[in-house]
C-alpha cells in the first residue's frame, strides 16, 4: 500500500490522512449532506424557547409579586413630575402592588405627597388603600403634557391639607417651578389626571386661603355603594380589548358624597355642607361621562348665606354648572370681593335666580332681588379670559331702586352700622373708596329701572330711569343718564377715575322743565295751593379729587345755575320771610293768594369746596328776596344771610336779614340783631310818649333798591345764552 495514499475509513464515510502528513484545509463553505445539520445549529430553538420560558417565568413571578422593585422608580418619577417629595412605598417595595395582565392595576397601601417647602401645613395628600386602573391603550396614548386617563380611582381614606398665600402661591399647584415660565409652570391635579369612576370612603380636608381670608376644616364620606366599585382583588374593569362607549359614564359606580365643613371667612364664622352623587364626573372628560352630576350646596358665612341646587359635569376641566341659587348677605360688595367681582357697598340684600357656567363664562338670570327696600332683577354674563381683566356685562332692571340702599357705597348708614363720618357734627361721609376694586374688572351694564326713589318723602321719584354703567381699566362712568322727573327730564353723567390716588370725580347733571310742586313735595299743602309752583331748569358741573365723598366735595370746583320760570309763591311765605306782621295778618284774614314770580334765578360758583352765590334771588311784585354769603363743604360751615326788601308800604314790619350759620349738620337761624334793634329800640322809646308813636319806626314805605327786576332780567338773559331757560 502506498504510504502517501489516504486510508479509506468505511465507518466515517471519508478518508483520513496518513499519520505524519499535513491535513488539508477544510472549506468552510462546503455544506453538509442533505438531511443532516450541524449540531450547534440545531440547538438555537431550544435556547430561544428556554429564554422565553425564563422570561415568562420572571414576568409571572413579578406579576404575582406585584412588581415591588418598580415602587422606587415610580416614586422618583412622581417626584420629578410633581416637584414635591412623594412617598409611594417602603424601601423594599412593601405596600406596592402593580398588575399588568389585562387592564393596568395599581394598589398602594399608603401614598403621601408633601406640601411645598413654604407651607406651614403637613402633607398635601395622604391616602390609604389607594387603588387605580387604566387601559393599555390609554397608557400607550399618553404623552408628556397630556392628562392620563384612569378608569377607576378608589381609596379607603384621603386627607388633604391645602394652603394658598396672599401672593397667590398655592400648594395644590403642582410641577417643578423652573420647568416652564410662570405662571404656566405649576399644573393642577386635574391637568394631570382624568378619572371615569371615583370612590373614596372617607376623608378630611383642611384649607387655609390667605387671599380669600378663608379657613376650612371639613370631612367627607361616600355612601356604601362605593364598595361595589371595587372587589377584593381591586377595581373591576372590562377585560383587555373590551370597548368603552361614551355611555359608559351612565353607570353609577359609587354612592353619594356628603361633606361638612366649619371655619371662618373674613374673620366671621363659616359652615358649609355639600351633598352630591358619585364624584366620578368631577375628574372625567366630556366623553367619559354624559350624565351630569346633581349636587346641592349650602354655605353660611357670618350674615351671608348661599344655597345652590343643580348639576355639574367635569368640574376640574371645562366645568359646566347649571342650577338655581339663593344668595343673601349684609352687602353686595362683601359677596363680590371673594369672587373677583366689583360690586357696590349696599344695604342687606336677598336674591335668587338661575346660574349657568360654561367654559370661561358665568351666566345668571336674577329672577328677583331685594337690596334694602329696592326691588331689582336682570341678566348678566361674567367672563374670565386668560391674560385679561374679567368682564361683567348685562342689564339691570327692576320696579324700584332707592338711593339710600346704595348709601353705604359712599359711607352712608346701613341697617347695622351708623353713617360713617369724620368727626362729631360732620355729615359728609368719609369712608374711603376701594380704588383697587375698580381695577379688578371691567363692566358694561345697561340700567332700565321703572323708578328711582331718592329715599326721602320730600322729593318725588324719577320714573323711569335709563343709564349706561361702564367700568374700564379703573374708570367708573355712569353715562347717558336719562330720567323722567316731575314732568321734566333729568340727564347727564357721573365719572370717577380711580386709576390713581386721589381719585378724580367729574359730574355734569342737568334738569329741564321740572315742575317744582311735583318734585319738591314739601311745597304741597292740604286743601290749599302749593307754597311754590313753576318750572325749574338747572345744571350742575363739578370736579374734585379725593378718596372719599368728603374729600371730593372739599376739593370741588364748579358751578350750579338755576332758573325758575312761570312760577308762583305763597304770599304768606313772602311776608313771613320779611317779618311783615301787618301784611302777614292781612294775608291770613283774606286768604293766601299766591304771588306770581317775576324772576327766580341762582348762580353759585364753587371753588375749593366753598360755594358762593353770585346771584340767588326770587323777585315778586310784593318783595325781592335774595341770599348771599358762603357755604364750605371742606369745613361744613355756613355763613349766609337771607334778605327781603318790600316793594309796597307796610305799617308794621320788623324787616331784618336772617343769618344762617352753624354747620351743615346743625344750621343755626337768627335775625340780624343790630338791624332789628334799629327798629325795635326807637319803637320802644316812642311808646313811652304815645303807644301809637311806637309804630312809626316799624312803618316800611317800600324800596326798590338792591337787586332789581332789571338785574334779574339781565341774569336771565345770560342764562338764555347757556340754553337754561328753554
Amino acid at each position: 500500500m502506498d504510504a502517501d495514499r489516504p486510508t479509506l475509513l468505511p465507518d466515517a464515510g471519508r478518508t483520513q490522512p496518513a499519520a505524519g502528513k499535513a491535513q488539508p484545509a477544510v472549506d468552510s463553505t462546503q455544506t453538509a449532506p442533505a438531511g443532516r445539520a450541524p449540531a450547534r445549529r440545531r440547538r438555537w430553538p431550544w435556547a430561544l424557547a428556554a429564554g422565553m420560558a425564563a422570561l415568562v417565568g420572571v414576568v409571572a413571578v413579578c406579576e404575582s409579586q406585584g412588581w415591588p422593585f418598580l415602587a422606587q422608580p415610580a416614586q422618583r418619577w412622581l417626584v420629578e413630575k410633581l416637584g414635591r417629595p412623594v412617598q409611594l412605598a417602603g424601601a423594599d417595595g412593601q405596600g406596592f402592588q402593580l398588575h399588568l395582565w389585562g387592564p393596568i392595576r395599581l394598589s398602594v397601601d399608603t401614598m403621601r405627597i408633601d406640601n411645598p417647602a413654604w407651607s406651614t401645613m403637613g402633607p398635601m395628600l395622604a391616602a390609604q388603600g389607594l387603588q387605580l386602573s387604566l387601559r393599555w391603550q390609554d397608557a400607550l396614548a399618553w404623552r408628556p403634557g397630556r392628562s392620563l386617563a384612569l378608569q377607576t380611582l378608589s381609596a379607603d381614606r384621603v386627607d388633604l391639607q391645602l394652603q394658598r398665600l396672599a401672593d397667590g402661591r398655592a400648594s395644590w399647584m403642582l410641577g417643578p417651578p423652573d420647568a416652564v415660565p410662570a405662571p404656566q409652570a405649576a399644573r393642577q391635579l386635574a391637568d394631570l389626571l382624568t378619572v371615569q369612576r371615583v370612590a373614596v370612603a372617607a376623608g378630611q380636608v383642611q384649607l387655609q386661603d390667605a387671599q380669600l381670608a378663608l379657613q376650612l376644616d371639613g370631612h367627607f364620606s361616600q355612601g356604601p355603594a362605593a364598595a361595589s366599585a371595587t372587589g377584593p382583588s381591586g377595581p373591576q374593569q372590562p377585560g383587555a380589548g373590551q370597548q368603552q362607549t361614551a355611555g359608559a359614564g351612565k353607570q353609577q359606580p359609587a354612592g353619594s358624597l356628603r361633606a361638612e365643613a366649619t371655619g371662618s371667612y373674613l374673620g366671621k364664622p363659616l359652615r358649609a355642607s355639600l351633598h352630591t352623587g358619585s364624584p366620578s364626573g368631577w375628574l372625567s372628560d366630556a366623553q367619559a361621562l354624559d350624565t351630569p352630576l346633581p349636587f346641592t350646596l349650602s354655605v353660611h358665612a357670618g350674615q351671608a348665606s348661599l344655597g345652590f341646587s343643580g348639576e355639574v359635569q367635569h368640574l376640574f376641566q371645562a366645568a359646566e354648572i347649571v342650577g338655581r341659587y339663593r344668595l343673601s348677605g349684609p352687602s353686595l360688595a362683601a359677596v363680590g370681593a371673594p369672587l373677583g367681582i366689583t360690586l357696590p357697598q349696599t344695604r342687606r340684600f336677598d336674591m335668587g335666580g338661575r346660574l349657568v357656567h360654561d367654559g370661561n363664562r358665568w351666566y345668571t338670570v336674577v329672577d328677583q332681588a331685594t337690596v334694602g327696600s329696592s326691588r331689582l332683577g336682570g341678566a348678566f354674563v361674567y367672563e374670565r379670559k386668560p391674560g385679561q381683566l374679567p368682564m361683567l356685562s348685562g342689564q339691570l332692571t327692576g320696579p324700584a331702586l332707592l338711593l339710600q340702599d346704595l348709601g353705604p357705597a359712599v359711607g352712608g348708614a346701613t341697617e347695622t352700622k351708623a353713617k360713617q363720618v369724620r368727626a362729631n357734627g360732620r355729615v359728609l361721609p368719609d369712608r374711603r373708596f376701594n380704588l383697587p376694586s375698580l381695577r379688578a374688572m371691567n363692566a358694561q351694564v345697561l340700567v332700565a329701572l321703572d323708578k328711582l326713589d331718592f329715599g326721602t318723602p320730600q322729593l318725588k321719584s324719577a320714573a323711569p330711569l335709563r343709564a349706561n354703567i361702564r367700568l374700564t381699566d379703573g374708570v367708573l362712568a355712569i353715562e347717558q343718564l336719562q330720567a323722567t322727573l316731575a314732568q321734566g327730564m333729568l340727564s347727564g353723567r357721573v365719572r370717577l377715575d380711580g386709576r390713581q390716588a386721589p381719585a378724580l370725580w367729574d359730574v355734569d347733571l342737568s334738569g329741564r322743565n321740572l315742575a317744582i310742586e311735583q318734585w319738591l313735595l314739601t311745597t304741597r299743602r292740604t286743601g290749599q295751593a302749593p307754597y311754590a309752583t313753576g318750572r325749574l331748569n338747572a345744571r350742575l358741573t363739578l370736579t374734585g379729587r379725593g378718596n372719599s365723598t368728603a374729600e371730593l366735595l372739599a376739593s370741588a370746583d364748579g358751578r350750579l345755575r338755576m332758573h325758575w320760570r312761570d312760577g308762583q309763591i305763597s304770599h304768606l311765605l313772602v311776608e313771613a320771610a320779611g317779618l311783615d306782621i301787618a301784611q302777614g295778618l292781612g294775608v291770613v284774614l283774606r286768604g293766601d293768594a299766591p304771588l306770581p314770580v317775576i324772576c327766580g334765578a341762582a348762580d353759585l360758583r364753587v371753588k375749593d369746596g366753598v360755594a358762593t352765590p353770585d346771584v340767588m334771588l326770587v323777585d315778586t311784585r310784593d318783595s325781592l328776596l335774595w341770599l348771599d354769603g358762603s357755604a364750605s363743604m371742606a369745613t361744613e360751615r355756613l355763613q349766609m344771610q337771607a334778605h327781603v326788601r318790600p316793594k309796597d308800604w307796610s305799617p308794621l314790619t320788623l324787616r331784618a336779614p336772617l343769618h344762617i350759620d352753624g354747620t351743615l349738620g346743625a344750621p343755626l337761624l337768627s335775625l340780624d340783631k343790630p338791624k332789628l334793634l334799629q327798629r325795635a329800640v326807637p319803637a320802644a322809646l316812642l311808646a313811652l310818649v304815645h303807644p301809637l308813636a311806637a309804630l312809626l319806626p316799624l312803618i316800611d314805605a317800600g324800596d326798590d333798591t338792591g337787586p332789581t327786576a332789571a338785574g334779574c332780567q339781565a341774569l336771565v338773559k345770560r342764562f338764555k345764552t347757556s340754553g337754561l331757560t328753554g
